[in-house]
């Protein structure tokens, strides 16, 4: 006789097709609930062309609100990004150098000038001076002006050298004065231009033996 199973056993065991049926209908479910989490995802947070087109003005007027924010402080970050940079690295601005950093400088030599300074308490004996005189010109018109004039500018220049002493000559500010009468007889030329300043040197001569 075949023996008969008992209704416990017979439950423990599923039949295959009824089991295949429960585990597709447990996909089934576990789909649609993911499709309705991604279709309530959606409802939340609909994209930005829907909400242009919405027909509901306040959230279309809040979309382009936040929009233009959006906007305006992408460009107020850039602007502050760029004012960065240019205060940190940008171009200085250079002073453009001075006039005569780049202008040549004009002197004429007058030539050396022979004086004889007489005896005084500062000098036990006649000697002989000779000083050097240079002139510092305006213009070039003035500076070949005296090139080409040069014995009449020595004229207006040698009697005020003829005039000094050998106090003059050890005294700051006699010396000074002297360099600018020069400059003022030598101007009184009426060249086109003028003389701006003048500077000499000078050496006694040493007496032979």
């Amino acid at each position: 006789m075949s023996e008969e199973k008992s209704p416990e056993e017979t439950t423990e065991e599923w039949p295959p097709k009824q089991k295949a049926k429960s585990d597709a209908l447990d996909l089934d479910q576990e789909a649609l609930s993911q499709l309705e989490e991604l279709t309530d995802s959606a409802q939340e947070n609909p994209p930005l062309k829907e909400l242009l087109r919405s027909t509901d003005s306040p959230t279309r007027f809040m979309t382009l609100l936040s929009f233009v924010f959006g906007f305006l402080a992408v460009l107020c970050m850039g602007l502050l990004i760029t004012l960065y940079v240019r205060m940190h690295h940008g171009h200085k601005v250079v002073a453009p150098p001075p006039k005569a950093a780049f202008e040549k400088v004009l002197i004429q030599n007058l030539g050396d000038f022979n004086l004889v300074i007489k005896a005084s308490p500062t000098l036990a004996e006649d000697r002989t001076l000779t000083v050097e005189v240079n002139a510092e010109c305006s213009n070039l018109d003035t500076y070949d002006l005296i090139k080409a004039n040069l014995e009449e500018v020595r004229d207006v220049v040698a009697p005020l050298l003829l005039e000094t002493t050998a106090e003059d000559w050890g005294n700051a500010e006699a010396k000074t004065l002297l360099r600018r009468k020069i400059a003022d007889n030598i101007n009184s030329l009426n060249f086109p231009g003028k003389v701006l300043q003048v500077d000499f040197s000078f050496q006694l001569v040493e007496k032979e033996r």
